[in-house]
């Protein structure tokens, strides 16, 4: 079975989250791949924390809670 996680990072410097998802058990290491979060990671440097907001187990439970989060927080 495989396990999705859904995440945010937030950059400690300038406050910009990233909301991302991925499929790797270290989350926390992962950079994001989002090309505005990549960028900004490049000009401001590589500070932020990662916080994982739900375990999923399927594509479809995954992209419920990717909306949801996404709309609760535009």
């Amino acid at each position: 079975m495989t396990t999705y996680y859904l995440y945010i990072k937030t950059h400690i410097t300038t406050g910009l989250k990233y909301l991302g998802q991925t499929k790797r058990l270290n989350f926390h290491k992962y950079t994001g791949s989002g090309k505005h979060w990549v960028n900004h990671l490049k000009k401001h440097g590589y500070h932020y924390t990662t916080d994982l907001l739900i375990e999923c187990y399927s594509k479809e439970e995954l992209n419920h809670w990717g909306l949801y989060f996404s709309d609760m927080w535009d």
